[in-house]
């Protein structure tokens, strides 16, 4: 388990730049780490690291992403995270988490997605979302179909965690650990060999 938000984005970046396999998505090379996971100890999602490296354009477009109610033209007018977690098909999930924990601590199954029926073009990276409350403390545990480790991790791992503080705050207790699994973590060729200095924002896909 590491400390902070920062220990882990830097480990997973030499991990997947070391061991990771050579491939290629259409026509960009990548290097790609199977099946990773990241346990966070304190996730603040002011981790000095993170805020020290992570593209600002990037930053902001995933924090819009996740606040913003709207369809995002970069992922083909796809409903972005905000819609998918606060409005899927007429439903506030982050709602419906907030009071199932309050009503029932111990809940196994404060467990939502971002998925939708309809989803082609654009299948979300981050997939599952699962909050419970352990030894006072919120957990959140984050499924992920993908995710571009190099550029996109350390926007996705801040606006996770703020929306972890969110969640804490409304049902009145603090944040526990995080942990993040990522079916395929990767880094573009394009981006190496600065693992913990990304040099470009693209692939906004993941």
């Amino acid at each position: 388990m590491y400390n902070t938000l920062g220990s882990a984005w830097l480990s997973a970046c030499r991990e997947i730049r070391n061991s990771g396999e050579r491939g290629r998505d259409g026509t960009d090379l990548l290097r790609e780490r199977l099946h990773l996971c990241l346990k966070i100890r304190h996730p603040n999602p002011k981790d000095p690291i993170l805020l020290r490296h992570v593209r600002p354009e990037v930053l902001e477009w995933m924090r819009s992403n996740f606040r913003d109610q709207k369809l995002v033209p970069e992922l083909g007018n796809s409903p972005s995270y905000a819609v998918r977690l606060r409005n899927h098909r007429g439903r506030d999930q982050i709602g419906w988490v907030v009071e199932k924990l309050k009503k029932k601590p111990e809940s196994k199954s404060a467990t939502i997605t971002t998925l939708l029926g309809d989803d082609e073009e654009y299948v979300p990276c981050v997939s599952l979302l699962d909050f419970k409350i352990r030894h006072r403390r919120l957990l959140l545990t984050v499924a992920c179909r993908s995710i571009d480790a190099g550029v996109k991790l350390p926007a996705n791992l801040i606006a996770l965690a703020e929306l972890q503080a969110e969640v804490a705050e409304r049902v009145g207790v603090p944040p526990g650990p995080m942990v993040l699994w990522i079916a395929s973590a990767h880094i573009y060729e394009r981006d190496l060999p600065a693992p913990a200095r990304p040099r470009r924002a693209n692939a906004l896909r993941g």
